[in-house]
C-alpha cells in the first residue's frame, strides 16, 4: 500500500475508529478500539468490554468521505475540503452484544453520537457527512487461502501513548504475513507485521480495497511475555458476522447476497 492509498483510507475512515475506555472490577483504567460498520452498530474484541465498566467511548478524528475526488475537485478549483464527519463522545444504547460462543473474542455495540462539537469545521465549511461505516470483507473462513498473504493493511485503534493527554488515533502500515489456525479454535486469525500493543484490541484493520479483515484481539506471546514482542493477530471476519446475525443486528449495507438474506 503506498503512502497515498494508506492516506486516503486515514482520511476516509478515521470516524469509523472509536476508543473504548473501560474500568476492570480491580479498578484499573484500560483502553481498547471498536470500528463502525453502519446503523450505529460499532465492532470491538469481545475482552475489551466483557466484564467491565464503560466509561467513555468517543471519536479524536474526523473524516472526509471519498477523500482522493475531493481532493481531486480542490486542486482543480483552489477552493476547501469539506469538513466531512465529526468526532466526538458516544453513549451506548441497550446492552453490549457479545458472540454467542463463549470463546470467540467478538463482541457488538449499539452506540448513539457523536456528542459534542467538531473543532472547527475544516476549511470553514459546515459538517456534511455521516458517520461513515466501513465495509466487513466476504472471505468466509471455508472460503481463505492464501491468496490475502503479503496483501497490504491499515491498522487503526487506540493504544495508550506515555505522556499523551488523551486518546490518540494511530495509524500503521502492515502487510499479512501468514493465516493461522489456533489449536482448539475453528476460527482462523490473519498474523500482521505491525507491532502489538494493548490497546489496539478491536481496532480496525483495513485492506487496501477498503474492507475490513477481521477485528483485531491478542498478541500472540509465550511465556507471558509483552505484547510488543508478540505477533500481532485479526480474527477472521465470519465470526463478527455470526455475532450480528445472533443478535438480529445486520446492517443493511453488510448482507453478503445469497447468504446473508
Amino acid at each position: 500500500m503506498d503512502d497515498e492509498r494508506a492516506h486516503d483510507l486515514f482520511m476516509e475512515y478515521a470516524a469509523a475508529v472509536a476508543y473504548v475506555a473501560v474500568q476492570t472490577p480491580a479498578g484499573d483504567a484500560r483502553i481498547g478500539t471498536a470500528f463502525h460498520i453502519g446503523d450505529n452498530i460499532w465492532i470491538t474484541a469481545r475482552h475489551v468490554i466483557e466484564g467491565n465498566a464503560i466509561v467513555k467511548i468517543g471519536t479524536t478524528e474526523g473524516s472526509i468521505a471519498n477523500y482522493s475526488q475531493k481532493l481531486a475537485e480542490v486542486r482543480g478549483n483552489g477552493g476547501g475540503l469539506e469538513a466531512g464527519s465529526p468526532h466526538g463522545t458516544y453513549r451506548i444504547v441497550g446492552e453490549p452484544m457479545l458472540h454467542p460462543e463463549n470463546g470467540v473474542d467478538v463482541a457488538a455495540l449499539r452506540l448513539d453520537g457523536p456528542y459534542g462539537e467538531f473543532q472547527g469545521a475544516l476549511y470553514g465549511f459546515p459538517n456534511s457527512e455521516p458517520v461513515p461505516f466501513v465495509q466487513l470483507g466476504g472471505w468466509l473462513d471455508d472460503w481463505l487461502g492464501n491468496e490475502l498473504v503479503l496483501a497490504s493493511v491499515l491498522v487503526m485503534g487506540y493504544p495508550p501513548i506515555p505522556f499523551g493527554r488523551g486518546p490518540l488515533l494511530l495509524a500503521a502500515r502492515a502487510e499479512i504475513n501468514a493465516i493461522l489456525d489456533k489449536r482448539q479454535e475453528r476460527h482462523p486469525y490473519f498474523i500482521l507485521s505491525a507491532l502489538a500493543r494493548p490497546g489496539l484490541s478491536g481496532s480496525l484493520a483495513i485492506t487496501s480495497w477498503g474492507d475490513a479483515l477481521g477485528v483485531t484481539t491478542e498478541s500472540l506471546v509465550m511465556d507471558h511475555a509483552p505484547a510488543e514482542v508478540g505477533f500481532f493477530t485479526v480474527l477472521s471476519v465470519e465470526p463478527i458476522y455470526d455475532c450480528l446475525e445472533h443478535h438480529g443486528v445486520m446492517p443493511e449495507v453488510q448482507r453478503i447476497p445469497g447468504l446473508l438474506e
